[in-house]
């Protein structure tokens, strides 16, 4: 009986091990296949709304990529050699292209051509015009006739020595009066920002502390109206290229150089020159930073306000703060290479002002329309008046126009 109760438990033992196997093999090999997230059940009479089927997220759906914003480059070209580095015309503008290529954080940038391996002085316009450029800082003392409304402030000498004054007038002047907006629309400029880079002086190899002291010297000058100022003092005014000044020193053609201290020191001049008039001829607003219409429309609007921003910032904060630095630094240099520096009293200022023609009226009677002839003597009398809103005193009336 025994025996016969052994045998039937273990028949029983097998039975359910046979039962409990199927079921240990299903579980192991479900594992693995980590069971799709169970969708839940829906209760009876209610429905689950789908869950969201398991995002891949390697192929992460339509994020779409933004689209990179066109990059604008414009080709600036100037005359001005890039080894002068630390004169002021070359400076002035290329913080301009640095600070827009910063802003604009690369959207827009500039290919420099600096020295004139694309522009010679005089050309900028012509090929503003023509399309060979994009952008350049034309300067009308090297176009004379070409823009003889924008050249109106370069006539004429003792004025305002704030380069601020230069560049608030002569831009009010531009808004103001459509005419000389025309001499810019003429090459197909957009006319960015003016500014002036320095009141002329004079290096001489002899004292200058007074009026006295200019007759009978030999000053190399630039320009059609500056050989006059010298000349009405009976100083003996030399057109001549700057480069060639410092041989004609040495060899005695001439005795005197009228340009920006910051000029005769880059040339050296002091090597052969140790005394520097400071008849502070005044500042000109003779930069005209313009780019071409055609490239300008293609800017967006976003960046071109950018642009103009900058521009305001290089002709009423950056560069007026630039120049008045640079000349400090340049008579601390000029000094410390044994230069004197010699100012003319109030008295003598306003003598050599007052023995001057009146260039003004000169200026206006270059006109050759009676319209044109009208428009010079508008504008003259309102250069004046913001002037003196400004702040400037004049040492010479040459408010008597007709």
């Amino acid at each position: 009986m025994k025996r016969k109760s052994l045998v039937t438990i273990l028949i029983a033992i097998l039975v359910i091990a046979a039962m409990l196997l199927p079921a240990c093999g299903e579980e192991e090999a479900a594992a693995p296949t980590a069971a799709p997230t169970a969708a839940p059940t829906a209760a009876p009479g209610k429905t689950v709304a789908p869950t969201a089927a398991p995002t891949a997220a390697p192929t992460a759906a339509p994020t779409a990529t933004p689209k990179p914003a066109k990059q604008i480059k414009i080709l600036y070209s100037n005359y001005y050699p890039p080894a002068l580095s630390s004169a002021d015309y070359y400076d002035i503008n290329n913080w301009f292209m640095d600070e827009v290529e910063k802003r604009t954080e690369g959207r827009v940038i500039f290919e420099r051509h600096w020295g004139g391996d694309l522009t010679k002085p005089g050309e900028e316009d012509d090929q503003l015009k023509d399309g060979l450029i994009d952008m350049t800082t034309i300067a009308s003392i090297f176009s004379p006739g070409t823009m003889p409304l924008w050249e109106m402030d370069g006539a004429l000498p003792f004025k305002s020595s704030d380069p601020k004054i230069a560049a608030q007038v002569k831009w009010q002047l531009y808004q103001e009066f459509p005419e000389l907006r025309a001499e810019i629309e003429r090459v197909n400029g957009v006319l960015l920002y003016c500014a002036s880079y320095g009141s002329y002086q004079c290096i001489a190899n002899r004292p200058l502390a007074s009026v006295e002291d200019y007759k009978g010297l030999k000053v190399a000058v630039i320009g059609r109206f500056m050989p006059r100022w010298y000349s009405s003092i009976g100083a003996i005014p030399i057109t001549m290229p700057i480069p060639d000044r410092y041989s004609a020193l040495e060899r005695g053609v001439i005795d005197a150089s009228s340009l920006t201290p910051s000029y005769h020191l880059q040339f050296k001049y002091y090597e052969l020159c140790k005394y520097h008039g400071m008849p502070n001829f005044g500042e000109y607003a003779a930069m005209a930073a313009c780019i071409r219409n055609s490239v300008w429309d293609k800017i967006p609007p976003s960046d071109q306000e950018i642009m103009r921003q900058v521009g305001q910032e290089v002709m009423f904060d950056y560069n007026p703060g630039y120049l008045t630095q640079r000349l400090e630094e340049t008579i601390a240099k000029l000094k410390a290479e044994g230069v004197e520096f010699e100012y003319l009293s109030d008295a003598d200022r306003a003598a050599w002002a007052q023995s001057i023609p009146n260039f003004a009226q000169e200026w206006i009677d270059e006109a050759t329309t009676p319209e044109n002839h009208d428009v010079r003597v508008r504008m003259w009398k309102r250069y004046l008046e913001l002037t003196v809103e400004a702040g400037y005193t004049w040492p010479m009336d040459w408010s008597n126009v007709s």
